[in-house]
């Protein structure tokens, strides 16, 4: 039962595809220049912030996207892909089912995962030349981020 929550996949499958198109440096001038590109609504300010949040065009009840920053360097986007739920134990079915098709659409258009990490917080990644994408359930919603390489390059060292 999912009591009207929503997805968007098809949304979700056109930013990967504009993501696989573009030609990144990660820096804050890709974040402004990609998050327009995508239609998605850039407020006027974010010079030295760490993280900054945009207004997606996603057909979701929060159309959030976040813009993570390091050094004046884009790290990485990630948005939300579903429909926040009220308590994750209650409406574990809906986040499980919609992450599952997220993934399996998304093999479509990148291939097979790299990875795949079970659990009550799954992730499914794909590590491409040009970035890292990570599919995962956060809790309340299924969330996808596209991560730069140096921020990959972070995070792999951090997890050894």
């Amino acid at each position: 039962m999912n009591n009207g929550l929503r997805s968007d996949i098809d949304s979700c499958l056109r930013v990967v595809s504009m993501a696989l198109d573009y030609g990144w440096k990660w820096t804050k001038g890709d974040a402004e220049s990609f998050a327009h590109q995508a239609g998605w609504i850039v407020a006027p300010e974010f010079e030295g912030r760490s993280m900054h949040a945009l207004l997606t065009n996603f057909d979701i009840q929060r159309p959030e996207a976040t813009l993570h920053f390091s050094h004046g360097r884009l790290d990485r986007i990630s948005f939300l892909v579903t429909d926040v739920v009220p308590s994750p134990g209650d409406e574990f079915g809906f986040l499980l089912d919609a992450f599952t098709e997220s993934s399996t659409e998304l093999s479509e258009v990148l291939g097979d995962p790299t990875a795949r990490f079970p659990g009550k917080r799954p992730i499914v990644r794909w590590d491409l030349e040009t970035m890292r994408i990570d599919l995962t359930i956060l809790g309340t919603a299924v969330s996808l981020s596209l991560n730069s390489p140096a921020y990959r390059k972070y995070m792999d060292d951090v997890d050894d």
